[in-house]
């Protein structure tokens, strides 16, 4: 039995030889046939990660729930998402232009972008902590630390709600790392 004070790693694959290890030291062109492959296969699913069947269970907590600030969300996602494909789209045209223009375009784009997403998805913190007032967490594990790291274009307000989700689902506090992308 390990003594408190050790920190004891179990690797992500626990199982038996049959599991597939991707690894990412794997050649790019490898990889990108892989998770082609996979899309594929899992294709049938994909309208449930749209559609879920019950995207209003977690209430304001989950990010599809037609909350206000989730709705605002939403809304400038969808901004950003149609800003970024005009920028793609008018590449082609600037490659036409002296290289100081198609920059200072490219420049612009960029700071306003990076603006738009730290002052209003992804703020100045890095480190969020579950509210400690959402459940009462087991005793038995206070020692142990879980930590949550969000995925692509969460900003700080899903990452709370997530790690809160966790929290009160798993009755342990959860520390979240905000990976700003």
């Amino acid at each position: 039995m390990p003594s408190p004070d050790r920190t004891v790693f179990f690797g992500s694959q626990l199982g038996d030889v049959l599991i597939t290890n991707y690894s990412y030291t794997d050649s790019a062109f490898l990889l990108l046939l892989q998770d082609a492959y996979l899309c594929i296969q899992y294709l049938r699913n994909f309208p449930s990660v749209i559609f879920p069947l019950t995207p209003c269970n977690s209430g304001s907590m989950n990010e599809l729930y037609p909350s206000p600030g989730n709705l605002t969300i939403l809304a400038l996602q969808f901004l950003l998402l149609l800003f970024q494909f005009v920028l793609l789209i008018a590449l082609l045209p600037f490659a036409t232009l002296p290289v100081w223009v198609s920059a200072l375009y490219i420049g612009i784009f960029v700071v306003i972008n990076n603006l738009v997403c730290w002052l209003f998805l992804n703020g100045p913190e890095r480190i969020y902590w579950s509210h400690p007032d959402l459940t009462s967490f087991d005793v038995q594990h206070s020692k142990e630390q879980w930590v949550f790291i969000n995925g692509v274009s969460t900003g700080q307000r899903w990452l709370q709600n997530s790690i809160d989700r966790l929290a009160i689902t798993f009755r342990r506090p959860v520390m979240g790392i905000h990976n700003r992308t």
